[in-house]
């Protein structure tokens, strides 16, 4: 079980393992048209797509976050009066339904970093509501809730509700919401099944409701006051597949984290992991410097990163022992 308590922060490189794509990977899909091109049938203009998907491009922007928080509100300009952010949400949605496979959740793989996981969680039935974990995703997709709510089904041989029960005890928080709600959770919300179908208007539409817009000048948003005080609270921070975009690191307000971090007593400090797979080194000294709390400047903590930086998620928490007792 884990017994300390711990916040994971999860970028698109923590669902990559489970057929999802990077922020890159992502960008590209949406910046091809022809990608976009089985979106026709639903009634979505071809000149609206075209436009969407050139000025995405054009913008320079690297995350899709971004780039519908700064021009999300801004029509296309076409007779259908669609704004940048119907469009893009429909295409993210769109995008990211076909790869919910529910095979790729449970195969045999050298990053499952969700069976991982799981072992730490599982010690009983009783006891897995007790697990001190709080989960921070920046990912519309619901693979690691659908994960856990099937491993406990079976591993306990309990029922989908039971399971849903038990799994809601976790916190797990999608600061730009998610791609519907899984129809066994009791939480509110419009429900989708976990399904990679996209041959169904419906199911496009209900995940583009689900997904969060938050407009480039605003940080005041009442879901980032709920992460900041999963990462006060927390004696471990482990960030996995975060690209620590600019607005991203912004709103979770990690500069004004790690200077609350400095007035703590030395042995209070939390510990602070973060994966920079695929990072330069100048970029992972950049991402040590800004996640160093303690007290004296002179080493930045890099043994939770600098040795680690070729490591993929299963292999650095195994290494780091970010989850140990």
């Amino acid at each position: 079980m884990i017994t300390v308590p711990t916040t994971l922060v999860l970028g698109a490189g923590a669902s990559k393992p489970y057929g999802f794509p990077s922020g890159h990977e992502l960008r590209q899909f949406l910046c091809n048209q022809t990608a976009l091109n089985g979106m026709y049938p639903f009634g979505f203009d071809q000149r609206d797509l075209e436009v969407f998907s050139t000025t995405f491009l054009k913008s320079g922007m690297s995350s899709i976050d971004a780039f519908l928080a700064r021009r999300g509100e801004h029509k296309i300009g076409s007779l259908t009066n669609a704004t940048y952010a119907d469009i893009g949400k429909a295409a993210i949605a769109y995008c990211l339904i076909q790869r919910e496979r529910a095979d790729l959740l449970h195969m045999a793989s050298d990053d499952h970093w969700y069976q991982y996981l799981w072992s730490f969680m599982s010690d009983s039935l009783d006891s897995f509501g007790e697990n001190k974990l709080r989960i921070i995703t920046f990912n519309y997709d619901r693979s690691l809730e659908y994960y856990l709510l099937t491993a406990l089904q079976y591993s306990f041989g309990i029922s989908v509700q039971e399971a849903a029960l038990h799994l809601q005890k976790i916190p797990i928080l999608h600061v730009y919401g998610q791609l519907g709600v899984l129809p066994d959770l009791p939480i509110n919300g419009e429900t989708r099944q976990y399904h990679p179908d996209v041959s169904d208007s419906v199911y496009i539409k209900v995940a583009a409701r689900g997904i969060r817009v938050i407009d480039e000048s605003r940080d005041d948003d009442e879901v980032f006051e709920k992460a900041y005080s999963y990462l006060t609270e927390a004696e471990r921070i482990c960030f996995l597949g975060f690209g620590f975009d600019p607005t991203n690191v912004r709103r979770l307000r990690i500069n004004q984290l790690m200077q609350d971090f400095r007035m703590r007593e030395e042995d209070n400090e939390p510990r602070i992991f973060a994966t920079t797979f695929g990072l330069e080194a100048a970029e992972r000294q950049k991402i040590m410097n800004r996640l160093n709390p303690t007290k004296s400047f002179a080493n930045p903590t890099p043994a939770n990163i600098e040795p680690h930086a070729k490591l993929l998620a299963t292999q650095y928490l195994r290494a780091t022992g970010v989850f140990i007792t």
